[in-house]
């Protein structure tokens, strides 16, 4: 099973989905969670779907269902809300880059949609973690990215 968490809040200045995935692992593992943890973030040039492992169930911290496998967690709903580590949610809004099918904006503004690469600059798109509709990963597309905000943490198999 894969448990989702979301990080502190951060400014997307983090220089890349790379030293965001640093920050998951340093998240989960402050939390007593074993395993290893990536970023769900898009980017100029790459989807969040790509970065989480397909073929397994997602769960929330309290071991409640989120999704059945990938194609469930981007087909626009999810079963339950993504929780803090500490089992609670926060109603605000995360940084994602990403819609609900998992992918990254392709239009000519593609990473701006993705605070030019994670580095702080331009805007970003925002899910809400109060959701379980496709507002969970895109519900504010053009969140201005000096604004701090969390972001999703997946374990990877």
């Amino acid at each position: 099973d894969s448990d989702p968490i979301n990080n502190p809040d951060s400014v997307p200045e983090f220089n890349g989905v790379a030293q965001a995935d640093l920050a998951c692992q340093s998240e989960a593992t402050s939390g007593g969670f074993s395993g290893t943890y990536k970023a769900w973030l898009s980017t100029g040039t790459d989807d969040a779907k790509e970065t989480v492992a397909a073929g397994r169930e997602y769960k929330n911290v309290n071991n409640v269902l989120i999704a059945s496998n990938l194609a469930d967690l981007t087909n626009g709903d999810i079963l339950a809300q993504i929780l803090r580590r500490d089992g609670t949610t926060t109603g605000v809004n995360i940084w994602t880059g990403t819609y609900a099918d998992g992918t990254r904006n392709q239009g000519g503004t593609a990473t701006i949609f993705a605070c030019v690469s994670w580095t702080g600059a331009g805007t970003g798109i925002k899910g809400n973690n109060a959701n379980t509709n496709s507002l969970w990963t895109y519900s504010l597309p053009n969140a201005v990215c000096t604004n701090n905000a969390r972001f999703y943490c997946f374990e990877q198999p």
